[in-house]
């Protein structure tokens, strides 16, 4: 949520109404909502990087500590980051992390050998093994403790893994070929990836231990993978079409595989998927640029645009519809961008509001404002945006002690709600 001052902000009122009434033709510009970037610090050296992060904003990855080594971490910010160790090695690196803030990922053991592990800020770092080979290495984790991954075989071969601490490590099968790969796994334990096919292809799978692994298909082309898997088993990953593009999709166990289209360009990847089937990757555009998008089966495929630049990638979405990513800025910088359904903006903004009643004026301007969005009528969306302004400043009471008569607001809350008004303004291109 923005403030701004009532008295800055009558200023950019009478100037928007002045438009308004002039007529001035609005010409709408797509503006993310900004996004802070805190820094993690590190474990004493000069470098970390942030792979995963879990609600309450604890984040996993790889930093160096003084002496050069890499360890795995959790950190939150404004405290200091916590070194996780490794299985005896001098090598670890954290790839996700659950709600209970258990991380997996790989670490070296004495023998310098790669494993997945489990650990916990705190408590000893646990190996979760292999398959009979030498390796494995952890991808994701559930809020069950179950990691998900590859591990390597007695015959040299890697294949996609179920374990849990003090578990033995279960293999997840093949669709026919020597290898698999887990992905991402979701609260049931249903994992998602890639398998090779006995004719050596690539395909997205579901796989839940103990059971034949499925495979999920393409979009007519020979290869697809799975890279992401919601708690109804909806898979997105990208899948090739049989002219040779590669497109983002989504698929379900016995469901036909769905292409979730471009933004004009031949390509599109899907990296992550919500509850409700809402998707995030990159797409290409007509003009050969990358861009952020949100997609749902059936649905056209939305640009989020970027920070300014070309380019920009969503790489997590939220059950909200949120999505983060990152995104290129005017001078060629990529910045950590969030952005919020402009949807989102509108129900925080009227559900606040309710300050002074669910059917007051205020409600119904807001409530208008959506609807005339909704229409694509930007001008009425921007002339009903700054009426809620002036009907938020009319119920300042004039006086400090003022005995109010009929509904009255703070300052402080006539400064929250015009500064949300504000964001949305900015957000759809209000002058």
């Amino acid at each position: 949520m923005r403030h701004g001052s009532v008295n800055q902000l009558l200023a950019r009122v009478a100037a928007t109404l002045l438009i308004v009434f002039l007529a001035v033709p609005v010409v709408a510009t797509a503006e993310l909502p900004k996004y802070q970037m805190l820094d993690l610090g590190t474990l004493g050296g000069s470098y970390s990087g942030g792979n995963a992060i879990n609600e309450a904003g604890q984040v996993t990855g790889l930093a160096y500590t003084a002496d050069g080594s890499q360890r795995a971490f959790v950190a939150i910010a404004g405290q200091p980051m916590i070194n996780l160790g490794t299985l005896g090695g001098n090598f670890s690196e954290g790839t996700a992390i659950n709600e209970a803030g258990q991380v997996t990922g790989k670490a070296l053991t004495v023998g310098v050998r790669l494993r997945a592990f489990v650990a916990s800020a705190g408590q000893p770092m646990i190996d979760l093994g292999t398959l009979g080979g030498g390796s494995s290495w952890g991808s994701a984790i559930n809020e069950a403790g179950q990691v998900t991954g590859f591990a390597e075989t007695a015959d040299g071969f890697q294949r996609a893994f179920v374990a849990s601490a003090g578990q033995p490590m279960i293999d997840l099968g093949t669709l026919g070929g020597g290898s698999s790969f887990g992905k991402a796994i979701n609260e049931p334990g249903q994992v998602t990836g890639i398998a090779e096919t006995a004719d050596g292809f690539q395909r997205a799978f579901v796989a839940n231990a103990g059971h034949p692994m499925i495979d999920l298909g393409t979009l007519g082309g020979g290869s697809s993978s799975g890279t992401a898997i919601n708690g109804t088993g909806q898979v997105t990953g990208f899948a090739e079409t049989a002219d040779g593009f590669q497109r983002a999709f989504v698929a379900s166990a016995g469901q036909p595989m769905i292409d979730l289209g471009t933004l004009g360009g031949g390509s599109s990847s899907g990296i992550a998927i919500n509850e409700a089937g809402q998707v995030t990757g990159f797409a290409e555009t007509a003009d050969g640029f990358q861009r952020a998008f949100v997609a749902s089966a059936g649905q056209p495929m939305i640009d989020l645009g970027t920070l300014g630049g070309g380019y920009s990638w969503g790489s997590a979405i939220n059950e909200a519809g949120q999505v983060t990513g990152v995104a290129y800025t005017a001078d060629g910088k990529t910045h950590a961008f969030l952005a919020t359904p402009i949807s989102s903006l509108f129900a925080d903004l009227l559900a606040d509001s309710s300050v002074v009643g669910p059917d007051s004026k205020l409600a119904k301007k807001i409530s208008l404002a959506q609807t005339y969005y909704d229409a694509d009528d930007l001008q009425a969306t921007c002339s009903q945006l700054t009426d809620f302004d002036l009907q938020v400043l009319k119920l300042i009471p004039k006086k400090a002690g003022q005995v109010p008569h009929g509904p009255k607001i703070t300052r402080q809350q006539a400064d929250d709600l015009i500064g949300q008004s504000t964001a949305i303004m900015e957000a759809v291109g209000c002058p």
